[in-house]
Formats: C-alpha cells, structure tokens, sequence
C-alpha cells in the first residue's frame, strides 16, 4: 500500500507542474520590435485567440495584452496580418485587443498608419473605436 502512494505521487506530480494557467506560453508569442517582418510570428500569436483553447478570465487578458503589445511594437505589421484573416478569425483576434492598455496608447501606435493607403481605410472602419476616446 505505501508503494501504490509513492506511485501516485510520482504520476500526479508532473501534471501539478502543468497546471499553470498558459502564461508563460501565451506570453512567449509576443511579437518584439525586431521581428516586426516575421509573418509567421503573427499567424502564431493570432493562432491562440483563434483556437479558443485560452478561455479562463486570466488567459483572455494574458491574449488581450500579448496582441496589444505585439501591436504596439509592430503596427502596421500587426494591421497587415490581421487584415489577412478571414472574419471569423479577425473577430477572435479583435476580442483579445483593447482590455489592458488604454485606447489611447493603441490609437497612439495606429495613428501614423491613417496616412498608409495600404492599411487605412480598414483601421478608420474596423479599428477606429481606439480613436475615440482621448488621452486624460
């Protein structure tokens, strides 16, 4: 008998040590200033709101602050690869922006694009709530 508790132990012990709740993988996905230009970076980081495997209260603002901070240190690389996906996919991504930082600093990050014929007209159309509220 105290051989069959030891063996349990043994097998509970590496699912306790998983037991975290994807911090430090959701966190691993953030997309720094210098991989700005690595397209598959960004199908990654989208690839976790899209799979809705992250549900819990902490892992939607773990998603909400890795998106926001990927899209704060590459702009229009982010708007570039968001505009890619298709609707579903975008709305999924779009839940996880605008939790943690305030609009004004993600306004703040998009605002130069608003002169980029190449991503403009979708951030005044989709995007454009972040503009709206002003900086106190």
């Amino acid at each position: 008998m105290r051989n069959f508790g030891i063996y349990v132990i043994v097998l509970l012990l590496p699912c306790l040590a998983h037991g975290d709740d994807g911090y430090e993988v959701i966190f691993s996905y953030i997309v720094s200033e210098t991989s700005c230009s690595n397209v598959a970076k960004f199908q990654g980081l989208f690839e976790l709101s899209i799979s809705r495997e992250y549900s819990g209260v902490a892992q939607q603002q773990y998603l909400a602050e890795v998106n926001e901070k990927s899209l704060i240190n590459c702009p229009k690389e982010f708007v570039v690869a968001l505009m890619d996906l298709n609707v579903v996919d975008k709305e999924a991504v779009l839940d996880h922006l605008g939790i943690v930082h305030p609009p004004w600093e993600i306004a703040q990050a998009l605002k130069p694009l608003l002169e980029d014929e190449e991503v403009s007209g979708y951030i005044e159309n989709e995007l454009s709530g972040f503009f709206k509220i002003p900086a106190p």
